[in-house]
């Protein structure tokens, strides 16, 4: 009987064995089941967030273009508005030129219609001198015809001097 308890005792013992084995088993069946379960939640939880990397990784790349974008017209930009503050320094200097250009041409008609108006005092004392001058010789000239008539003799510088009378009387009219 011995050999039968031992038997027993030894299945027994099996058995146990197999039940510690079991137990372990379903604990860590359990345990998977836990992480399987946390893996779930994690997944649902992770899924939105790569869709929300996903969108951000675009928004980037868009906002990176669009920067690119905007660095070469401001670029651009930059480049014009520099071209024009040198066109308009050149303008502005060209600008000064003329200035000092007018103001000099402006000194000089003033001077000149300064002294216009001195030639033109002159020229008008002159003319009065002229005009009486004229009509002095226009006088001798019509004493010296009347002599001429009444003593019938013919007088050769007569003719020279009525030219130079006619001379002076036209260019008086013209002035």
């Amino acid at each position: 009987m011995e050999p039968q308890v031992n038997k027993i005792l030894s299945r027994l013992g099996k058995a146990k064995t197999e039940l510690k084995s079991e137990k372990v088993e379903l604990g860590l069946v359990d345990d998977l089941d836990k992480n399987s379960a946390q893996v779930n939640d994690s997944l649902k939880q992770i899924e939105p967030l790569l869709k929300e990397m996903a969108n951000t990784k675009k928004l980037i790349s868009k906002t990176d273009k669009e920067y690119s974008s905007l660095i070469k017209d401001r670029d651009k930009a930059k480049s014009a508005f520099e071209k024009a503050q040198n066109e308009a320094k050149k303008l502005e200097m060209n600008f000064d030129g003329l200035r000092a250009s007018t103001n000099r041409k402006l000194e000089d008609l003033r001077d000149y219609q300064s002294g216009l108006k001195t030639e033109e005092k002159q020229f008008n004392k002159l003319k009065g001198q002229a005009d009486k001058t004229l009509s002095r010789i226009k006088k001798n000239l019509e004493k010296a015809k009347k002599a001429e008539k009444d003593l019938g003799i013919k007088i050769p510088a007569l003719s020279k001097y009525q030219k130079s009378a006619d001379l002076l009387d036209k260019l008086m009219r013209n002035a």
